[in-house]
């Protein structure tokens, strides 16, 4: 049941993101969404609340308006590379808010697609995902991020990826080491 009350959530916070891009944010529109949104919330549990505020702060990214928490940890970059490689999701999303994280911004796009695809909020992740491609579109994985949520939001059977999604994974682990290294 609380799924149902997560997905509805979503939905409503992803057509509010759409209306913020066209500029419509302002609008009776919105202020009817925003109000829908009351209801499903009530069915939330923390987590699914705290995942979708996050959310919301990271549909800022995919326009530009993105605003970094400031960071108290010393070692974010290593934080972060721990908790990604411990597949702590929800860390690595609360990470990649932070000002001083030393990341670029397609890799920021690129890893939230990853965490959202698995928590399988295949929409989400796709988002990200197309973003990625645009920030850097000589990125010969991102493609494949799209495909990948493309076809698990279509509902079809799963097709030999290659790279898989955990080749993925893997690839911007040793990306991000390089990085934190450099």
């Amino acid at each position: 049941m609380g799924r149902e009350h997560y997905e509805q959530s979503k939905k409503l916070l992803l057509k509010l993101h759409e209306l913020n891009v066209q500029g419509k944010d302002q609008t009776d529109e919105a202020d009817e969404i925003r109000e829908a949104m009351d209801a499903p919330a009530r069915g939330l549990t923390s987590l699914e609340r705290k995942r979708l505020k996050g959310l919301s702060a990271d549909l800022y990214m995919l326009i530009g308006e993105e605003v970094k928490e400031s960071a108290v940890l010393s070692d974010i970059d290593q934080e972060f590379l721990n908790s990604y490689r411990a597949k702590d999701w929800d860390r690595v999303l609360e990470i990649l808010r932070k000002k001083n994280l030393c990341l670029e911004e397609h890799l920021v796009a690129s890893t939230r697609a990853i965490c959202w695809l698995e928590f399988g909020d295949y929409d989400v992740s796709l988002l990200f995902a197309e973003y990625a491609v645009k920030l850097n579109p000589d990125e010969a994985n991102y493609p494949t991020f799209v495909k990948l949520n493309r076809a698990k939001l279509n509902g079809e059977p799963p097709v030999a990826q290659k790279p898989s999604p955990q080749q993925l994974v893997n690839a911007t682990i040793l990306e991000l080491s390089l990085l934190q290294t450099a």
